[in-house]
């Protein structure tokens, strides 16, 4: 499971002027992960409102500071 170049430039635009914080990708042999800035539960629900309905789920860590993607979409 993986978003596209396309789709992350769109997350990112859309957090950005939504939310103000930065969001970064991190791509590796292992799959890709995204780091945020300053996490909130307003960048969880932005972040949650663009995947769910491309059936893709976000996985947080403990402190919603970074998360990894799945689900039923692409794989």
């Amino acid at each position: 499971m993986a978003l596209t170049l396309s789709e992350v430039i769109e997350l990112k635009n859309l957090i950005n002027e939504k939310g103000g914080v930065e969001i970064h990708m991190h791509d590796a042999c292992g799959g890709q992960y995204f780091t945020l800035g300053e996490p909130s539960p307003e960048t969880v629900g932005i972040i949650k409102s663009y995947l769910e309905p491309k059936g893709i789920k976000a996985r947080y860590s403990p402190n919603n500071d970074s998360f990894t993607i799945g689900g039923l979409g692409r794989g």
